[in-house]
């Protein structure tokens, strides 16, 4: 059995000046990311694997995510829609997998998953410059993603006798949601994978 905990904190103090390359003067300018943020996020986990048998091996795992941020938008530069912004997220995410070995040659497995991603300082409050003429200004209205993945796998043993050779391919399904309100539609991915 795994387990464990995490915290983890940041502030964020950010400035940006423009010097003139002629005569040496600053100009303050508005910051890349607002000056004074706090982003911090923790989660507990827990985790286990268990042969029942020679031929089967279950997984699973659980993890509790929680996130919180604010940030304070400096309006004297820049004329940003809201002053402020505060974000607190969590969600449970988790995983079981199944895998069988019918004999020594072959594996077969199935996997299932939940992701979980809340936004950060750099998704929320960045400003940046994407394209001459163009701004990215921030979005105090994004919120969590979350993700639902199915994975199955199948691995054949070459040469039984010294195990050395393994081939196998695996395919996957993820959908995602994303927290942006004006896009709340989910987007869909498969991948395969050979080796």
């Amino acid at each position: 059995m795994l387990y464990g905990a995490e915290f983890v904190t940041n502030d964020v103090g950010s400035t940006r000046q423009r010097v003139d390359q002629e005569n040496g003067e600053f100009e303050v300018i508005n910051s890349r990311y607002p000056d004074g943020s706090s982003w911090n996020t923790g989660s507990v986990y827990v985790g286990a694997m268990r042969d029942p048998s020679e031929r089967f091996t279950l997984s699973g795992g659980a993890r509790f995510n929680w996130s919180a941020l604010k940030c304070a938008f400096d309006t004297s530069l820049f004329p940003y829609p809201v002053t402020a912004t505060s974000l607190n997220n969590n969600a449970l995410t988790g995983n079981l997998g199944l895998a069988y070995r019918p004999g020594t040659a072959w594996k077969f497995s199935l996997d299932l998953s939940t992701g979980f991603r809340s936004p950060n300082i750099d998704d929320i409050g960045k400003v940046f410059d994407s394209e001459p003429g163009a701004v990215i200004v921030p979005n105090p209205e994004l919120g969590p993603e979350y993700a639902y993945t199915a994975e199955i796998g199948i691995e054949k043993v070459l040469g039984i006798a010294c195990g050395c050779v393994r081939t196998g391919t695996t395919s996957c399904w993820t959908t995602q949601w994303s927290g942006v309100p004006t896009n709340s539609m989910g987007r869909t991915a498969s991948c395969t994978m050979v080796s």
